[in-house]
């Protein structure tokens, strides 16, 4: 038999997210966390932090952010979102970037984050 097109063994998990959002299952949400390390008290940063995010983070409610957390540490700061999905989380991130790059410099922080899917349950 002649094949039109290659077969693959393995359906990667995007691409199964994708057939099944096709066909009306619910997409999988996206969790975003932030690790920001930086040599400010605790209080400072937070201050600066409440001053930065927590009004964005307010305005994305509207815009697909379903919760998040911030948890504080010596000199840590882990930021935890969670999105309806990935194209909401990247366009935050994207119009949110000017701001993280500028309290970056005025801070002294650098910062990792880590995103991936949730898969929904029930």
């Amino acid at each position: 038999p002649v094949v039109d097109k290659p077969v693959r063994a393995v359906t990667t998990l995007s691409r199964i997210c994708f057939l099944k959002c096709a066909k009306g299952a619910i997409p999988m949400s996206v969790t975003r966390v932030n690790i920001i390390e930086n040599d400010l008290t605790s209080a400072a940063f937070l201050k600066r932090l409440n001053q930065i995010a927590v009004p964005e983070l307010k305005k994305a409610k509207k815009d697909g952010l379903k919760n998040w957390s911030i948890i504080q540490t010596d000199s840590k700061t882990i930021l935890i979102t969670n999105w309806v999905n990935k194209t909401k989380a990247n366009k935050f991130a994207r119009a949110i970037a000017p701001r993280v790059s500028e309290a970056r410099a005025e801070t002294g922080s650098q910062s990792w984050v880590y995103m991936g899917q949730v898969k929904a349950s029930g």
